[in-house]
Parts: C-alpha cells; structure tokens; sequence
C-alpha cells in the first residue's frame, strides 16, 4: 500500500491488495477527498491563478494581514451608492471615504493630504512651501513662505487684544469702507529717542517729527515751551505776546573768554540755534578733549599753527560748542564734518600757535584783541605796493596793529592796506621824518589774510604788527 504526500491517503496496491480491505481503502480514500478544504494537510493550497473573484468577498468579520498594498481602482466619481458605506477607494487620482452616513471624504489633492477636509490652510499651501508653526514656550504662531522668509497675510478687520484673557476689550484695527484702491503702510525702523509727532507723506511712511511744514488751527494753541516758525504765520488781531521775538536773540557780546593755553570759556546766555532759542545756563568749558557738553574737535586732532573756529551746536539735545578748522560761511548751520554738527552758530576764532597753545584774547562784540602779537610783516625799499601774508583767521573784515615807519631825515610816506592799489581808499598813508610808531592802525581787507606795504623812497622800511581782528559774522 501506498500513500499520497498532500492528503495522506491510503491507497491499496494494485494486483496486490485483496477485498475485502481493498474496498475499504477506497472508501476510506474517497471519504477524505470528499471532506478535503485545501488547509494544511487536505489538499493542495489553490494558488491566485486558481482564484476567480467574481462577486464580493467577505472575510467574515477578519483581518487582512501581510498585505504588501492595497492597489484600488479607478473610479470616475466618488462611490454614491446606497450600499457604499464605511468604504475606502479611489476617485480620479485621489483617496476617498466614505463614512458610515454616506459623507464623501476626499483625503488626498493634488499629491497631499486634503487639508481642506479637515478645515485647514487650501489654495496652494498644501504643494508650497509655506508652513506655519506654533511655539509654546512663546505662545506664537508663525506663518513662512519659505525657510527663514514671513509669508503675506491678506485679511480684513483685525480685533487685537490681550495675550492673557480673552476678554471682549479689543482693538479693532480696519480699513476704510470708503477705500478703492490699495496703498502700502510702511512703519518707522525705529522708536524716537524722545516724545514726536507721527507723520505720513505721501507714499505712505510714517515718520517720527517735530516739525510741520503746515498746520491750521481752528482753536486755540497753548505752547509750554519753545516754538520754532520757519515759514510765514499769520496772527490775528488778538496774540498775547510773552517772549521778545526770536530775532532778539543773540549770542552774549562776549560768548568766548580765554581760559588758559588749553581752555576758551563759553559764556552763558541765549543762544539762536537749529531755528530756537537755547538757554545755555552755565559757562562751558571748552578744550580739546570732548567731555559732556563741550564736543572737542568735528574731526581731527590738534594742529599747531592753526586757526580754529568755535561753534555752538546740539550735543545729546541741549546747548554745546564744537571747534573746527572750517571757516563759517555763514552765522548760522555752516557744513562742518559730521552731520551732527551742521546745525551751528558761530562764536569765533582763536589761534593755536607754534607751541601748541592758543592764543590770549579779549573779545567784544565782533572785535578780537590779542594780548600777544599774531605775527610782523615788514617791507624795505619797494616804492610799489608788495603783498604780504598775515596771520589772521578767514573771518577778519579788518586787522589793526602798530605801524613803524624807518627812513632817512626827510619827510617820507608809507603805505599799508587790504588792496594791491596805488591809491586805495582804504589805505593808510603816513608822512615821517626818521621813524615813527603808531598804534592800533585799522587796516580793511579784501582777502582775509594779505596787505599790502610800499614805502616812497628805497632807503625806508615799514613794519605792521597784527594784534587783532574784525569778525564778518559777528
């Protein structure tokens, strides 16, 4: 006898195996085959060739395991039959549900998870690169439109309120119902160091100011401090006048006082700056070094042989001073190097000298008294007017100093002005026997630092010592 290797059937050897137990076997066989379900041992396993799923197929309330994926067909719409509940399949290019009600469920659009079916962002967000994130730790949403880039935000009226509560106290931030066109906002970069108005222009900036080019009033104006007009203003017949007119103000007579080699004392009083009046309450001092209100040099270190011009400027918002060696060209808001000082007034000039220090004077009003002499010109011989280069700032109109006359014992003549003519009204013509001194001779300028000597007979000598000067924006 023999047996089958799937199903262990016991079959009877032919010409050998004797009835009755042949036909026992048989029977035996038969009755197997016939209870035969094709589980392990009854059966060979039927492959998928030999499967023809030809109508729905339960699995009896089962599982499905080791499926590699499930691959579904193609539907032209989504399923909407009475009996397409709790099914899962695919319409078009996309994954669909249905839920148990019959709701139709697109999971999938345009190659991402539908984050419309949940109420999430649509459009284009989905296939962008946009994102938006939430931290905890600064309780912060954060919308990108890219890596390290904030996305646009197109919405309407913004309630803005309270990080802490959510009380109904917001502020509601809208849009003119009016508005046709769209037009663009652009903050400050950054907050005034101190209290100003906001201004927009026409581009819409916003800007930080206490300057306004035009303003109608249609009340009444208190001003608590100072007031600064630069255009024309119109008063009324009723104006209650508490302060003198600006143009009342100037620098004291004397804003400058020799201090030392080093230092020039800058006299307290009002002082006409940046359009308003400045109250300097103290003396300040100035030298070289900046300290406090006194801001040393616009540019540059300390030269010998040099004339230095002093400013009043702002320093940190109050009254300070400056030197320079730029020449004003004007009382007021002279170009200096830096910006922060081309707001100015002038004061006056002093001299630093060979030895490195500045030179004793007297001011008064726009005149200039050296204690020391500036410097000696001198002319021999020449009968025709010969310039000669003094040493006075850019700012003299006129210098005065001591003439000298040297000749032989006859009656000669001498001549000394600010221009190169023989018979300048300007000049100062003197007659001397021998030698004759004179002191404090004016002499007018054309250029801020030559005269002009001659003498009338080869054998004479002329001499002027510069003691002092005339200030033009004084």
């Amino acid at each position: 006898m023999s047996t089958t290797p799937y199903m262990s059937l016991l079959l009877p050897d032919v010409s050998t195996t004797l009835g009755p137990e042949w036909a026992t076997e048989l029977n035996d066989a038969f009755t197997t085959v016939d209870e035969h379900d094709h589980t392990s041992g009854k059966g060979v396993l039927v492959p998928t060739a030999g499967l023809n799923i030809n109508a729905d197929l339960s699995f009896n309330g089962y599982n499905s395991t080791s499926l590699r994926s499930v691959r579904l067909a193609t539907n032209a719409a989504p399923l909407a039959l009475v009996t397409d509940l709790g099914c899962l399949y695919r319409s078009g290019v996309d994954l669909w549900f249905n839920d148990g009600s019959g709701n139709q469920i697109q999971l999938t659009a345009s190659g991402a998870l539908n984050a419309a079916s949940i109420g999430g962002i649509g459009g284009d967000y989905s296939t962008s690169t946009a994102s938006v994130a939430y931290s905890d730790s600064t309780k912060t949403f954060t919308f990108l439109q890219d890596t390290n880039k904030y996305a646009l935000m197109a919405m309407g009226t913004i309630l803005l309120g309270r990080t802490d509560n959510t009380s109904s106290a917001v502020i509601t931030i809208k849009a003119s119902t009016s508005l046709v066109s769209g037009w663009t906002l652009t903050l400050p970069i950054a907050p005034p160091a101190s209290t100003m108005f906001v201004a927009i222009d026409s581009s819409g900036n916003l800007s930080f100011t206490n300057t306004l080019t035009a303003l109608t009033l249609t009340g009444d104006l208190t001003v608590g401090g100072t007031a600064d007009f630069n255009g024309t203003v119109n008063l009324g017949t009723a104006v209650n006048y508490e302060l003198a007119p600006i143009s009342f103000y100037r620098p004291p007579t004397v804003s400058m006082v020799w201090a030392s080699a080093t230092e020039i004392t800058v006299q307290a009083g009002r002082y006409f700056l940046n359009n308003k009046v400045y109250t300097n309450g103290s003396p300040i001092t100035w030298t070289w070094a900046a300290s406090g209100q006194n801001a040393g040099l616009d540019t540059g270190v300390e030269a010998n042989s040099t004339w230095y011009y002093l400013y009043g400027v702002l320093v940190t918002g109050a009254f300070g001073v400056v030197a320079s060696t730029t020449a004003p060209t004007s009382p007021y808001d002279t170009n200096l190097s830096g910006t922060d000082y081309d707001t100015n007034v002038y004061l006056g000039a002093f001299y630093n000298n060979s030895s490195g220090n500045i030179m004793q004077f007297v001011q008064n009003g726009n005149r200039f008294d050296c204690m020391d002499r500036l410097g000696i010109v001198s002319h021999t011989g020449n009968t025709t007017l010969t310039s000669k280069t003094i040493i006075s700032p850019a700012t003299a109109t006129h210098v005065y100093g001591q003439l000298k006359l040297e000749g032989p014992t006859i009656s000669q003549l001498g001549q000394v002005n600010g221009n190169n003519a023989a018979n300048d009204e300007l000049g100062i013509s003197l007659s001397v026997t021998n030698q004759a001194m004179f002191g404090h001779v004016l002499v007018p300028l054309v250029a801020a630092t030559t005269v002009y000597l001659k003498t009338e007979a080869s054998g004479n000598t002329i001499n002027f010592a510069v003691l002092g000067w005339l200030d033009k924006w004084l």
